[in-house]
């Protein structure tokens, strides 16, 4: 899955391996050079932390 939030781009991904899963966001900062990778064990808790997440640049 991938879109935009906040006027961030970003991807989403699962990944599954010997019975144990990562759910992962990559998200583009707007106007900058600048990524972050969320990460987390269950798919709920990624979608929750990054529901809630607000990126800008500083001063801006």
């Amino acid at each position: 899955m991938h879109g935009e939030h906040d006027g961030n781009r970003f991807v989403f991904w699962e990944y599954t391996q010997d019975d144990a899963s990562e759910y992962a966001y990559v998200i583009e900062v707007k106007n900058s050079s600048t990524g972050v990778l969320l990460s987390a064990n269950s798919r709920q808790d990624a979608e929750d932390v990054f529901g809630r997440l607000t990126i800008s640049l500083a001063g801006k």
